[in-house]
């Protein structure tokens, strides 16, 4: 090869060289500019980059092939173009209620009065659950106690029917839990909901089942892409710091806060737990500002425990209102919710369950309202939820 045909081919490799380098900069500077706004950007580069490699990597002596190559590649991505414009679409229109629908949750999480929810009459030992009707009636009972916002911890069986029940009745909001996230018809069920769901819990304390981090991982983003539903599942507040990867794939944190008060039934033991617990919580905040937070069984039982009682009930509960609605300290984005809607019978001594377990209740299990004797006067536990900084300054 004589030296003019050297610096011919030399000619023309730099100046392939140049196009494919002049090509990625441009498709560069376009992806950063608008990768924020279209994650599926990357299917485009991928097409151009592999039409302007494989042009490129055709020289004169073969331009008819090249040519045919060229149609070709261009045919490809003109009847990729709809899929992918379509699949943009999709996944804007996805991420759009993605992101309202986390909005609308926070408003809920701020102004509902959120109740865990298990019926009277379940038995996880023995699978059983109510009929619906028993469902409906026992929701109306929290209704009447000013509860508008409700929290399940299973969707198995008659179970799963509680957001649509909750949702005909008027209740706000409903966080529905999946127990075992690894029962496929459980998930299902759950996931067949979503129309009633403001929001899914999905596994709670995944450490003590028998499934692994990446098994829930995987549930979270399942149940999520089927959804479009803020996803969560809880642990404590320190467990979310432990598996800083579940802190990132969900949208809200949901710590069990329930305090140990198994040997001193009395306010002042479990609101100093319960405040112990809130300052685990402001940490989790500073390391995801970002992610809103709903305490998780706050509670304490009217009976079986030393120093337990009904009137130790109401003043727990009535210190934890005003603590949260006027204490300086208490952080913000940062919302309660309470366990349990009725006492639980299923949770006896005989199964292990420590005392108090069963009578955490706002009712009893009759469905009745646990009733306190403050100041010689008889009062309902719940009512102790409806105290406000505005009832009392008029009273004053």
């Amino acid at each position: 090869m004589d030296e003019p045909e050297k610096i011919q081919r030399t000619d023309r490799i730099l100046d392939r060289v140049g196009r494919l380098v002049a090509v990625g900069v441009g498709i560069s500077v376009v992806v950063h500019a608008v990768s924020p706004f279209h994650s599926f950007l990357s299917y485009w580069v991928l097409w151009f980059i592999a039409f302007y490699v494989v042009t490129l990597g055709f020289g004169r002596p073969v331009e008819a092939r090249m040519k045919r190559l060229h149609r070709g590649l261009l045919c490809a991505v003109l009847a990729a173009a709809p899929v992918l414009v379509g699949i943009q679409i999709y996944q804007h229109r996805e991420e759009t209620k993605a992101i309202r629908a986390k909005a609308v949750l926070e408003k809920t999480l701020a102004t509902g009065l959120w109740i865990a929810y298990e019926p009277i009459s379940i038995d996880p030992y023995n699978k059983t659950c109510p009929p619906s009707d028993v469902i409906r009636r026992e929701l109306q009972i929290l209704l009447g106690g000013g509860f508008n916002s409700l929290i399940t911890f299973s969707a198995s069986g008659s179970l799963a029917d509680i957001p649509r029940i909750a949702k005909e009745l008027g209740f706000r909001g409903v966080i529905m839990g999946i127990i075992d996230i690894t029962d496929k018809g459980e998930v299902s069920s759950a996931i067949t909901a979503r129309d009633y769901v403001d929001a899914y819990c999905v596994g709670h304390m995944f450490t003590d089942y028998p499934y692994s981090e990446l098994d829930l991982l995987e549930t979270i983003g399942r149940v999520r892409r089927a959804t479009s539903r803020p996803v969560t599942t809880t642990l404590r507040p320190n467990g979310y710091l432990v598996f800083p990867k579940i802190s990132h794939a969900i949208d809200f944190f949901f710590p069990d806060i329930h305090a140990n008060w198994y040997s001193d039934g009395t306010a002042a033991h479990a609101r100093k737990a319960t405040e112990l617990f809130v300052s685990e919580v402001r940490q989790l905040q500073e390391r995801y500002p970002d992610k809103a937070v709903l305490l998780k069984l706050i509670s304490i039982p009217s009976k079986e425990v030393p120093g337990a009682s009904t009137e130790q009930q109401y003043h727990f509960y009535r210190q934890v209102v005003e603590y949260v609605k006027s204490s300086m300290t208490f952080p913000e984005r940062v919302y309660p919710s309470y366990f349990s809607a009725f006492d639980l019978p299923w949770k006896s001594p005989e199964r292990k369950w420590p005392p108090g377990e069963r009578y955490i209740g706002f009712y009893d299990v009759h469905g009745k309202p646990k009733v306190a004797l403050i100041g010689g006067v008889k009062v309902r536990v719940v009512d102790a939820l409806h105290w406000s900084r505005v009832s009392t300054i008029e009273k004053r």
